[in-house]
């Protein structure tokens, strides 16, 4: 038998490298990979970009100027005080701090007064009562004695007065077309004992987390499957504040716990936690029908405190 070599030799069978289409096929799939997770990611950015610079620009709109400057103040009438009036010095710094006096290390202007001894120094400001047309009170030296009032006189003691009329204390503040009556309060005059029950009730880790406590919502969401509706909140202190302070929709919806979210993230960044828990106590209520502000709350709190404290 023979063979036909040279035909065979002639036309030798064609290699094919079959490893090219199948890598080619891998490469083109993780190009496509990387080109749609990029996409994804650049989608993300966007709409984090939106969302920051819409809340950012909400935030500053609602904080910039006097914040709760739609109110209307509701005064008493002056104090008048005379000599040999039964006060103290202490007695009557506390009345000028109520009426939004400062002591003469700071500013007000409304008035400051000086503290020296057995004497107090009172200077009316520019915004005070006694600045108008209605009635007038210029600086004034009250000296004190024996419990008493034993003189008043203008400053460098030209002139002697008999009595003398202390700036009017605030009684009320009514905001909005509601009239709600509120009165606005600063972080450094809340009793402690008040601090500590709002955190008790609502954040405990209010002062230690950055404006959303994850574990928190998670195991409020674990709660709500069990019970098959929604029956804890997973809210920190600051997203509460979040929710009434910018009127977000009183609905439990998804987005308003990401709008939420993304507002108390940026609240943190802007302000400090007393500034937070300021606005918190100036912004809600004590109670459900809205008849218990913080500083009613604060007065029968810090009352209560002092009864109960042993001696």
């Amino acid at each position: 038998m023979v063979r036909n070599v040279s035909a065979s030799r002639s036309n030798p069978r064609p290699f094919r490298k079959q490893g090219r289409p199948r890598l080619a096929g891998v490469a083109g799939r993780k190009r496509g990979l990387v080109a749609a997770c990029l996409l994804v990611v650049l989608g993300l950015a966007g709409i984090f970009v939106y969302y920051y610079v819409r809340f950012s620009r909400l935030i500053d709109a609602r904080l910039s100027g006097d914040i709760f400057n739609n109110a209307s103040l509701v005064f008493a009438a002056p104090t008048p005080v005379s000599v040999g009036q039964a006060s103290t010095p202490g007695e009557v710094a506390a009345r000028l701090r109520r009426a939004f006096y400062a002591e003469s290390s700071r500013t007000s202007s409304v008035g400051v007064y000086k503290l020296a001894g057995d004497r107090i120094e009172i200077t009316p400001g520019p915004i005070s009562f006694f600045a108008g047309e209605v009635a007038k009170e210029g600086p004034a030296i009250l000296t004190f004695r024996d419990g008493r009032i034993s003189s008043i006189t203008s400053p460098g003691g030209a002139t002697s007065l008999e009595s003398y009329n202390l700036e009017p204390e605030l009684i009320t503040t009514l905001f909005d077309n509601t009239r709600s009556k509120r009165r606005l309060v600063r972080y450094q005059d809340l009793p402690k004992v008040l601090v500590d029950a709002v955190l008790a009730a609502e954040d405990h880790h209010f002062f230690t987390h950055h404006g959303v406590n994850i574990f928190r919502i998670l195991g409020a969401a674990a709660a709500d499957i069990r019970a098959e509706g929604i029956v804890q909140g997973g809210s920190t202190l600051t997203m509460q504040l979040a929710r009434g302070f910018f009127s977000l929709t009183p609905q439990r919806v998804w987005r308003r716990k990401f709008e939420e979210i993304f507002l108390a993230l940026l609240l943190e960044q802007r302000l400090s936690k007393e500034q937070i828990f300021e606005l918190y106590v100036n912004q809600i209520y004590l109670g459900q029908r809205g008849s218990f502000p913080f500083m009613a709350s604060a007065r029968l709190l810090a009352l209560t405190s002092t009864r109960t404290s042993p001696a």
